[in-house]
């Protein structure tokens, strides 16, 4: 992880960033896993876009379309430092069109390894039979996902003050502001993005990762 950030500490240390402010910085960075489709990646699959919709007889239907699936068994021990089950299944529910939207727009089902499953309708969620939405999904991407080692760091740089007006840098961080820029420059070249990811420091990029390691587990 430390050899992939080499060129944000180079880069934000050229900018006459104090290098200790720059070492605590890197204290927070995460450890985590870009998920690609298809050839991308340079890991064995570990999960689809789409495919069939399996779920226990006694699990509701889900209320958001369902996105992927991710095969944890499959994912490196020390790809995050999320406490993730070592195996069976993390189903990925969403609905992205937030802007108007303050409600919950996604969920996320464990399935543990060996429980009996059934297919269920991947439309089921659209009880209202809006087309033009149920289309937009059957346009989502389809086929596996292959995971890359991957790291972040914080996208953040500002609390808001107690009692009062106004913000100030993060604690610990008088330098945040700028280390952020410096991240912002750098990330693609260290970490590009994926359509998913499992594991993220709050703040990031729009995107859409895993961040919750609660998700909700069925019997």
């Amino acid at each position: 992880m430390w050899d992939l950030l080499r060129p944000f500490r180079d880069e934000a240390i050229a900018r006459d960033i104090p290098v200790d402010d720059v070492e605590r910085w890197l204290g927070t960075a995460r450890p985590c896993a870009t998920l690609t489709r298809g050839g991308g990646g340079d890991g064995s699959v570990m999960g689809r876009f789409g495919g069939p919709l399996l779920l226990p007889a006694d699990v509701p239907d889900p209320a958001h379309p369902f996105v992927a699936s991710i095969d944890l068994a499959a994912l490196p021990a020390d790809a995050t430092d999320l406490p993730l089950p070592p195996d069976g299944h993390l189903l990925l529910f969403a609905f992205p069109e937030t802007a108007d939207d303050d409600d919950t727009m996604g969920s996320v089902v464990y399935v543990p390894a060996v429980t009996a499953v059934t297919e269920r309708d991947r439309n089921a969620w659209n009880t209202f039979d809006f087309e033009d939405e149920e289309a937009m999904f059957e346009a989502f991407p389809q086929g596996p996902l292959r995971a890359t080692a991957s790291v972040s760091l914080p996208y953040h740089h500002a609390v808001e003050f107690l009692g009062k007006p106004g913000s100030g840098p993060l604690p610990g961080h008088p330098r945040s502001e700028e280390l952020v820029e410096v991240w912002d420059s750098t990330q693609d070249a260290i970490a590009p993005a994926g359509p998913l990811q499992i594991g993220d420091t709050p703040g990031r990029r729009p995107s859409t990762p895993i961040r919750s390691p609660s998700p909700r587990s069925v019997p």
